[in-house]
């Protein structure tokens, strides 16, 4: 009996994928299903099977996605048009790219990567793509930047961290210039972002991709009653600044095809120059380098947006930031918009928790509960207005304005 409850079970978890009914474009509806899964995975495992997950079984499959990509593997793939393939036809894809690897190595990488469902395995020396293998060849869709990113701070920095607080006697990091990202690689990380074009595409392609993804904020926000209402948008006048907009500037995009036929200058994107220089955006959105350690230089906005941006930062360098918005503010008429993780008292999603000590092993950084969010805010000068959460779990969108 218990071995055909078990199959059943099996069969209908084995059913269940983002076209099952019920969840079929109901992005809040999949969330809670994979979370619930996830849970599940955690109560089946054994305490030893979850220790080999973390520390031998990750890593590994890690090092074969990042094998594929040096081959460029995932691309000819999609650029075959997908389809299964044989272990030869494979090893021809990566001989295109790079260089054809010894068969056998391929044997044991792709039946490794098939048995963690990244590619599927069809018969003998026979593999499927799936989504994931598939996305992963598809510059556009950010995917293969995230792991790049990876392979280029992530895994060495969660590698660092536990040395280094061990160094500072548990201390909890504040200072992006002595941080654990430092430690690491003895430069912090947007000074080494900058210094490698590589790694500053592939990093500003990661955030894009990252951006893509979560709920557009203008879904959450009411822009019509709350931004259009009572915009005084005649000769030039700015509506909305788009603060660290980033390279694709997804966020501004998704104000301007809420709201299209905007005058011109209304929207602007403004970001590092280098950031700004690769950006390619509508005609709509005006570019504009600018450093956020430096005064505001368009005055009198309906609106200053940041999406991710002081997460980036501690207290001290958010109040510069901050310093830096108030003075060019209206008071009575400009708002602060700022899209962050608003980490719950309690409750937090393992996404808001992941994002905050990663932040921490990167840049000294956080994310934020509410309470911190407000005492930030209130010593910047600002007063709170309105929370406008993403029922995701992920982020919520923070309405402010001159105290």
């Amino acid at each position: 009996m218990a071995k055909q409850e078990a199959a059943k079970l099996v069969a209908l978890l084995d059913g269940i994928d983002q076209s099952t009914a019920g969840i079929r474009g109901d992005d809040v509806a999949r969330v809670q299903l994979r979370d619930a899964a996830e849970r599940c995975l955690a109560r089946l495992q054994t305490p030893y099977e979850r220790s080999w997950d973390l520390a031998f079984a990750n890593p590994i499959v890690f090092a074969c996605l990042q094998m594929g990509m040096d081959l460029g593997l995932w691309e000819a793939w999609r650029a075959a048009g997908g389809g299964d393939k044989t272990l030869d036809d494979i090893a021809d894809m990566c001989e295109e790219g790079h260089a054809r690897p010894d068969i056998n190595l391929l044997r044991r990488t792709v039946r490794l990567l098939a048995m963690f469902s990244v590619l599927e395995e069809k018969g003998v020396d026979r593999y499927g793509p799936t989504p994931f293998s598939l996305e992963m060849g598809d510059k556009t869709a950010c995917v293969a930047q995230t792991l790049e990113c990876g392979t280029d701070h992530f895994m060495r920095a969660g590698h660092n961290l536990p040395k280094y607080l061990a160094k500072t006697s548990y201390r909890e990091p504040l200072d992006p210039k002595t941080c654990n990202y430092v430690d690491a690689f003895g430069l912090e990380f947007f000074d080494r972002v900058k210094r490698d074009p590589r790694m500053n595409q592939s990093f500003a392609d990661h955030m894009a991709g990252f951006t893509q993804r979560k709920t557009p904020w203008v879904e959450l926000f009411d822009t019509g009653a709350s931004l259009m209402s009572g915009a005084e948008l005649g000769g030039g006048s700015p509506l909305c600044v788009d603060v660290g907009g980033g390279v694709m500037g997804v966020d501004i995009t998704h104000l301007l095809k809420k709201h299209p036929g905007l005058p011109a200058g209304a929207l602007v994107l403004q970001d590092l120059p280098e950031v700004v220089g690769a950006a390619s955006l509508d005609g709509e959105i005006k570019k504009m380098a600018h450093d956020i350690f430096q005064p505001q230089p368009v005055k009198g906005s309906r609106a200053y947006y940041f999406h991710a941006v002081f997460h980036d930062w501690p207290e001290a360098e958010a109040l510069v930031i901050l310093g830096h918005i108030a003075a060019a503010m209206r008071k009575g008429y400009s708002k602060l918009l700022i899209y962050e993780v608003m980490i719950p008292a309690a409750g937090a999603t393992r996404w808001q928790a992941i994002m905050d000590v990663g932040m921490m092993s990167l840049l000294s950084a956080h994310e934020r509960t509410e309470a911190q969010w407000r005492s930030l805010l209130t010593k910047a000068g600002f007063s709170i207005l309105n929370f406008w959460p993403d029922l995701k779990g992920t982020e919520t969108l923070i309405e402010a304005e001159l105290a």
